[in-house]
């Protein structure tokens, strides 16, 4: 029986949001949204004052006022020696300060945010470091956004965008500073936000306990600048990496219900399916269509990316004048059922995909209710989506053809007159970052963390289910109730190297289902389908609501049961990947954009060509590996219930039978299946990525074993909860910079590297090296103090409980056998730790490797001599053994 069939469309399940609202005497006022879903908390401090109410002659003055508060309190760095993440940033219509914590360090945020309010007098010294923070260099990426912003809000604040620092606040005067602060950095003028798991009524108290103190002191809200006239804005070609145009039009504020219904329709003119505006750009030698929106307090702002082909001869008035026809046609055009269901469900996605974790669904609740005056808009506008009926679509055409329109053409080649945009404004430029060293760092944490109590292990939000089928097959489910979305992993395990097998599928399609068909069904109810390929267990990943898990674990399983393996498939699929690969890297970095964009031809994207098939023969090889596969572990994380999970397994698994031969892939060897299951695992892997891409040396320190024997937790943690504690005693983020924030951020991820960047210059690199491996010898010879031991297990506890923020990282840590992964006390007990620190990691000069570019290599001969690794206690089948 097939799952393929399922109803016209599936409501996105979002559990309702119960705000309750309080106002203290000193005027702040307090919202406090219970969410059980994770045992984590955001504390929020927003304050109504954005950079659109900069004086127009001073851009960045609510911005540099807002490093001033941050840096001035030290909030920052007594909230980072717990261990919690700690962001602050300015919007155009609010700025803020936002703490994510585990649900027992509630009370401490919360006394740490009445210290904004309190009056301080700014000093000199306390302003020059902010205004240097405060500062950013202009990315030539977002040049194309400032010009369409400054001509779509002509002689209004929302044309400069938030972060810009006019060179004239070089000069400014602490006094000029605290008046802006007195002004508007008051509690009559904020909103206090505690969202997760957490108890109204404990909130509130909390609240009136650590903010009694405040004076009241009133202010004004002030008035929105009025809009531009709803005329269209030409302006004059700008270089650009692509050629193309790119479009803008004003749209209405936060929570109306016309952004729904436009979303609905730039989903049903530019979806790869069925799209009127994908069609008629790709017959003029355009590249798919790429949209995005947003929208402020007062205003929005819709954008239409359209890059042309390198062959393509068409200038930028054809591709505008195909926009516009297609508006035209969208005010008179009667959109199908099929056609009106497929625009609301990717509606649906794509706001599903705004918020992939709780941090970014916690900033958003806050930012609608300071915006909109309603935190619950966040969870109506999937509803709005719902309600969109083709008349709504059609009005919504009329209003974009009658709003302000900009036009930005793009070109390749450099202009040769004088009608090329000038700057925005004369823009501060940031100084190099004064960062600290880790032991500095940790210097300057130390007396802050003391104060702080430790951390309780929380509640488990989930319940874990494992079914063992007959044949092979096991699926674990993580039910989390309340999670407004699912993750569906199938991981085959074969004889062959799968790793090329799953970009290949997507290419390939199932006998029964061609690629089209597939891409039809995914758009049709608004699924993700890709490959998981960078990984140590590589397979196929779905993300959707969770009324569509059967859908998602049967769309899987047909991939991989049943590819199409015919040499005209296999052909066809081969210039499908190298055409498509060679299209996405010639394009201007854009992750976000990477990561949802699919091209023509292929059911899922990958962001990188990792595990890319280089030859038809490795394509044919890795198809036809699946043949061999001797087990399959399935993964479900979402709100679906484990008996439901089960009756779906057996349904798309019950008649699969594994191959004969016991074998599993790493890299290119191959181990026993048993014998890989009933030893543990004796890797510490630690790995993180790189803020800055232009750094020109990055380090790689290889895997190596780990020489002591694991805790009885090694079945609930394997190596995964030493490696986080080891990864913290190292160094906790690399290095502080002026901002108080960390320069590199170190996440416990896979492959098998720890990632160490050094500075440009060959002798510094070569001492980070030195000093890398000085602090492992360090730690091996036990001489951690027990004030950094203390502080570096709050950072490891910290770090891995706030990992945890999503359905698809619970997923990441349920994949390698973790059963309970908000159990801390694998990491509670200080000599234990100290005695697995001081034997875990054996770092080898052999294992470093430097990667620079070709002219500024480093050379580490005198790193190649050391002695060899002890082999693994579980050798590796010879590849020329018989099965």
């Amino acid at each position: 029986m097939s799952l393929w069939i399922v109803p016209l469309f599936a409501l996105l399940s979002a559990t309702p949001v119960q705000a309750e609202y309080d106002r203290l005497d000193c005027g702040l006022r307090v919202v406090v949204i219970e969410d059980h879903t994770l045992p984590l908390v955001s504390v929020q401090l927003w304050f109504h004052v954005g950079s659109a109410h900069d004086p127009p002659s001073s851009p960045g003055t609510t911005h540099v006022a807002r490093a001033v508060l941050e840096d001035r309190t030290d909030a920052a760095l007594r909230l980072r020696a717990t261990g919690a993440e700690f962001t602050s940033d300015t919007r155009r219509d609010g700025c803020y300060f936002a703490t994510l914590i585990p649900s027992g360090f509630l009370a401490y945020a919360i006394g740490i945010e009445a210290e904004h309010l309190r009056p301080t007098p700014t000093s000199q010294a306390t302003l020059a470091d902010a205004v240097q923070s405060a500062a950013r260099p202009a990315s030539p990426m977002l040049s194309s956004a400032r010009h369409l912003l400054r001509a779509a809000f002509s002689e209004s604040p929302l044309a400069h965008p938030p972060g810009i620092v006019a060179a004239s606040l070089a000069d400014v005067t602490p006094g000029v500073i605290d008046a802006w602060l007195e002004r508007w950095f008051i509690a009559d003028n904020a909103t206090l936000f505690v969202i997760g798991a957490v108890d109204a009524p404990t909130v509130k108290a909390l609240v009136r306990d650590a903010f009694r103190d405040l004076p009241r002191r009133n202010t004004s809200r002030a008035a929105h600048a009025p809009l531009p006239p709803a005329s269209n804005v030409q302006l004059a070609p700008s270089p650009a990496a692509d050629a193309g145009v790119d479009i803008a039009w004003v749209t209405g504020r936060v929570g109306l219900f016309d952004n729904a219904c436009v979303d609905v329709l730039m989903e049903h003119l530019c979806n790869p399916i069925d799209g009127p505006l994908h069609e008629a750009l790709r017959d003029i030698g355009c590249r798919p269509p790429e949209w995005s929106r947003t929208a402020w307090s007062n205003a929005g702002l819709l954008t239409l990316r359209v890059d042309q082909h390198p062959v393509s001869r068409n200038d930028h008035e054809a591709i505008v004048e195909t926009v516009r026809s297609q508006l035209r046609a969208a005010t008179e055009r009667v959109i199908t059922p099929i056609g009106l269901n497929r625009a609301r469900a990717m509606a649906k996605r794509r706001w599903r995909q705004q918020l992939p974790d709780f941090a970014s669904r916690a900033l958003e609740l806050a930012r609608h209710e300071v915006a909109a005056g309603d935190a619950l808009l966040v969870d109506l506008h999937p509803r709005q989506i719902a309600r969109v009926f083709v008349d709504d679509v059609r009005n919504a055409a009329t209003k974009l053809l009658e709003a302000r329109m900009v036009i930005l053409p793009r070109t390749t080649q450099q202009p040769t007159t004088d009608t090329a945009i000038a700057p925005l404004l004369d823009i501060l430029e940031p100084q190099p970052a004064n960062a600290l060293s880790s032991a500095d760092a940790y210097e300057l944490l130390l007396p802050y963390a003391k104060a702080v109590s430790p951390i309780a292990a929380p509640s488990p939000p989930g319940t874990l289910t494992i079914h063992a089928l007959n044949n092979g097959v096991t699926v674990r489910s993580y039910r989390i109730p309340g999670a407004t979305s699912a993750v569906v992993r199938t991981m085959p395990h074969g004889t062959g190297p799968l790793y090329p097998v799953f970009a290949t599928l997507m290419a390939l399609g199932a006998r029964d289902r061609s690629v089209d068909a597939y891409r039809d069904y995914l758009t049709y109810h608004g699924l993700d389908l890709y490959p998981r390929i960078e990984t140590p267990t590589p397979g196929l990943e779905s993300r959707g609501s969770n009324d569509l898990v059967p859908q998602m674990m049967e769309l899987q399983a047909d991939l991989l049961r049943s590819p199409r393996d015919d040499d005209d498939a296999m052909a066809a699929a081969f210039q499908t990947i190298v055409s498509s690969f060679a299209l996405r890297r010639g394009d201007p970095p854009d992750f976000e954009r990477e990561e949802y964009y699919v091209p023509p031809g292929l059911i899922g994207w990958w962001p990188t060509d990792g595990g890319l098939p280089r030859s038809p023969q490795e394509l044919r090889f890795s198809a036809r590996a699946l043949r061999d596969i001797g087990a399959v572990d399935v993964l479900v994380v979402g709100d679906v219930a484990p008996e439901d999970v089960r009756a779906a397994a057996e349904l798309v698994w019950d008649d699969w039978r594994p191959a004969p031969a016991p074998y599993v892939w790493r890299g290119k060897r191959r181990y026993p299946l048993r014998a890989l299951k009933d030893e543990p695992r004796r890797s510490v892997v630690l790995g993180g990525w790189i803020e800055d891409p232009e750094t020109p040396f990055t380090i790689h320190i290889q895997e190596t074993l780990l020489d002591v024997d694991l805790p009885p937790v090694q079945l609930d943690y394997g190596w995964r909860a030493l490696g986080w504690i080891f990864g913290a005693a190292y160094q906790r983020n690399g290095a502080l910079d002026a901002r108080r924030e960390w320069r590199w951020r170190w996440l416990l991820v896979e492959p098998d590297w720890l990632t160490y960047v050094a500075l440009p210059e060959q002798q510094t690199a070569i001492d980070d090296i030195e000093a890398f491996l000085a602090r492992s010898k360090r730690l091996k010879e036990g001489t951690l103090p027990d004030q950094h031991l203390t502080l570096v297990r709050r950072y490891a506890i910290c770090d891995r409980l706030l990992a945890m923020n999503s359905v698809s990282a619970i997923a990441d840590l349920l994949e390698f056998g973790i059963t309970n992964p908000w159990d801390t006390n694998v990491l509670s007990d200080d000599d234990r730790l100290r005695e697995l620190l001081k034997t875990m990691y054996r770092v080898r000069r052999r294992d470093v490797v430097a990667i620079g570019p070709p002219e500024q290599e480093i050379d580490l001969s005198d790193y190649s001599n050391a002695p060899r690794r002890q082999q693994r206690s579980q050798k590796p089948t010879d590849d020329n053994d018989s099965r």
